[in-house]
């Protein structure tokens, strides 16, 4: 149920707004209200998994005690509403993040098995994945610019839907014994593949091509330096930087036209002023941030409404995740966020022998969302299915971690 709720097949979002359309007054409207129908259904959602807990408490402890960075990062969230400008919202949008997370760990942890579980959100893909393509005759599937957007609301929420969709796919062809069911993940891996490119959501299209090698790569290197792949990650990613600072300081070339030798627009589709702006914000809080969701979307005196770019005034995030974290949770939100990469990656280590293709898939989702967020925001984003999905690889791999039995052993 949960995934069906998260993936959009029980919520298909056919109304969605177009962008040119969209005023000051309808936009502060649409993105700064409580949805009370959301709510009531991850309360009741909530309810359902409490059931189990209430018969067997000492497990989901048990299971709480193996992903303590994420609670510690979740109780920095609601603690951060006492410092807000908005400390309503902030609490309200802390407990949103909450609630879900409080549903799907409880549904990894009393779930017999974790094979059991993988196998439910698969056919939560295929669900989604028959949803998009009954809407696909719909005038509401693509928006003004010709893009698909199906039944998710918009080109790139489709897009890494569809992203993730293929990650998953792949990883589970492994672990599918019959001919049939192989063929029908054929039929799931190109019907997607389909959406994706007519979603033409370019972060996502690079990233599903992007993540598997890339996986491979640093599983190998990891082996060979005899680090688990958050360290390599890490180490990979200070060394771009310092060869980025050298070829900046060396030469004297401007930043942004470093940027633009390895990549064509150095604006990122008009993204660095976003992210200028938000800085600018933010300067005076780099410490603990401005409170949890407390920068977008708090109505008609949010932060954001001080820019003098309107697109800036209509939107709802930064399109960068730990820009996000940074401006409303600061350098300590940015640092316990690194502890709960660290824990997974500690943690899915132990499945390097035992259950290699679970690795693949666990990893495939945490790297996928991991860059994904240099570009879009999803990372604490209450209701994301994204953010759920990264949350799913932590939990699941802290469940099978713990088990004696192995999973999937191809």
């Amino acid at each position: 149920m949960f995934f069906f709720l998260s993936l959009g097949v029980l919520d298909p979002q056919l109304n969605a707004i177009n962008f040119d359309k969209l005023t000051l007054q309808s936009s502060v409207t649409e993105i700064s209200t409580a949805n009370p129908y959301n709510q009531l259904t991850w309360l009741a959602l909530a309810a359902l998994a409490s059931l189990p807990v209430l018969r067997q408490p000492a497990r989901l402890l048990r299971a709480s005690s193996q992903v303590w960075p994420v609670l510690l990062l979740f109780a920095f969230c609601l603690l951060s509403a006492t410092w807000s400008d908005y400390p309503e919202v902030s609490a309200r949008r802390a407990f949103g993040l909450i609630l879900p997370a409080y549903c799907l760990l409880a549904s990894i942890t009393y779930v017999d098995r974790a094979e059991r579980a993988v196998r439910i959100v698969y056919l939560a893909f295929w669900a989604a994945l028959l949803l998009n393509l009954a809407v696909f005759p719909l005038p509401a599937a693509f928006d003004e610019f010709g893009f698909f957007r199906g039944a998710a609301g918009n080109k790139n929420a489709i897009g890494s839907l569809a992203a993730l969709a293929i990650l998953f796919g792949i990883s589970m062809r492994n672990c599918l014994n019959s001919t049939r069911s192989q063929v029908a993940c054929v039929v799931y891996l190109v019907a997607w593949g389909g959406l994706l490119f007519l979603s033409v959501s370019k972060t996502s299209l690079a990233l599903v091509l992007l993540v598997p090698p890339a996986f491979y790569a640093l599983k190998a290197l990891s082996h060979f330096l005899r680090l688990d792949l958050m360290l390599v990650i890490i180490g990979g990613s200070a060394f771009a930087l310092v060869v980025f600072a050298i070829i900046h300081y060396g030469t004297g070339i401007a930043f942004f036209d470093v940027v633009h030798i390895f990549w064509p627009d150095a604006s990122f589709t008009g993204r660095t002023p976003i992210w200028t702006f938000m800085l600018s914000e933010t300067s005076n809080n780099w410490l603990v941030g401005t409170g949890f969701g407390s920068f977008w979307a708090t109505g008609y005196n949010a932060p954001n409404l001080r820019s003098i770019y309107g697109y800036i005034q209509l939107i709802n995030q930064a399109h960068h995740g730990y820009l996000d974290i940074f401006a409303t949770l600061g350098i300590f939100g940015l640092v316990l966020l690194f502890i709960v990469f660290q824990q997974f990656s500690l943690t899915a280590e132990r499945l390097r022998s035992r259950s290699p293709s679970l690795l693949q898939l666990v990893w495939f989702i945490v790297l996928f969302a991991f860059v994904h967020n240099l570009m879009e925001s999803s990372l604490l984003m209450p209701f994301n299915s994204l953010w759920h999905m990264m949350l799913f690889a932590i939990f699941i791999a802290a469940r099978a971690a713990a088990e004696d039995t192995r999973v999937w052993q191809r």
